[in-house]
């Protein structure tokens, strides 16, 4: 039977994590003043390392679908209205992917792959968590001609501390 992970479980992660910090953040957090995104990067930065690692590009939602990255049909006035019609006129929905291209395909059991390799780190195994990894499609629709383009992403995430950590990376 396994036992709940206890506050005093969560202590002992924190405390692991501000070790990698600067001795500055170490005191702050001995002080309780350090504030929670500081340690959350530090968590993050050790976490996801062998992501970071492998080189993989960052999903970055303000970035990797814009509005201008719409599809349009060859009529549509949309297209050629101009940077306020786009915002007025594109839509976007991120939804559980339906269908995949080899090349992303590839790139999710790349991501599966290290995800795995991930779940064996110290802080993983101490409170007994997976790296889990959520592939995700994201929609830009032209609510006038209709036309959609679609993106993929891997949401991957895991459970530190009593805290859900995330990243996202393209497909």
């Amino acid at each position: 039977m396994t036992s709940a992970v206890t506050v005093a479980d969560h202590s002992a992660l924190e405390r692991l994590a501000v070790q990698l910090g600067t001795d500055n953040q170490r005191e702050r957090y001995r002080d309780h003043l350090l504030p929670e995104d500081e340690l959350l990067a530090l968590a993050r930065h050790e976490l996801f390392g062998k992501f970071t690692e492998s080189g993989l590009k960052r999903w970055d939602g303000k970035k990797s679908l814009r509005a201008a990255d719409a599809r349009h049909a060859r009529k549509c006035f949309v297209a050629t209205a101009g940077i306020e019609a786009l915002a007025d006129h594109i839509y976007f929905e991120t939804c559980a992917i339906a269908e995949l291209s080899h090349d992303e395909y590839d790139m999710l059991k790349r991501i599966n792959a290290i995800a795995r390799t991930s779940s064996e780190h110290e802080w993983c195994r101490m409170a007994g968590v997976l790296f889990i990894v959520s592939p995700r499609s994201h929609w830009a629709t032209c609510d006038v001609c209709k036309e959609e383009t679609v993106k993929s992403s891997a949401l991957v995430s895991v459970r530190w501390a009593g805290r859900e950590l995330a990243r996202e990376y393209a497909l």
